[in-house]
């Protein structure tokens, strides 16, 4: 995977957070500006986890998030890109982001949240 893939990854793993990165590195931030991981190419072009050494509060993981929390994409270009659902796709980001980040399908699956067949989070409309 390049830094591009990850870059788009981490942009919608942190809603409304940032992310800078370029061949050699990516660092990603929160919607308060806190980093949260922070990678480094080393020899042989191997991606490290420089986080812990860098202050970063999460370890590189990319393990998937919901499909309908993916609200940003990577054009073919290399630049960030609303996707076609992004409106709706923010919408489930703020129900269920947690100290501004998306969590994993697997760690959302152990809090009791539930998934259709495609990896969507489903939201319950709350009782009136």
């Amino acid at each position: 995977m390049s830094m591009k893939s990850f870059a788009v990854h981490y942009k919608n793993k942190y809603p409304n957070g940032q992310v800078q990165f370029s061949e050699t590195h990516l660092d990603a931030y929160d919607s308060k500006g806190v980093l949260r991981v922070s990678l480094r190419v080393g020899g042989g072009g191997v991606i490290l986890d420089k986080g812990e050494e860098l202050g970063a509060k999460d370890k590189h993981d990319l393990s998937p998030i919901p499909k309908n929390t993916r609200a940003v994409k990577l054009t073919k270009e290399g630049h960030f890109a609303a996707d076609e659902l992004h409106d709706e796709r923010k919408e489930v980001q703020a129900l269920i982001a947690h100290e501004g980040k998306i969590e994993s399908i697997a760690e959302l699956k152990k809090q009791g949240f539930d998934f259709d067949g495609q990896d969507n989070v489903i939201i319950k409309a709350k009782a009136e």
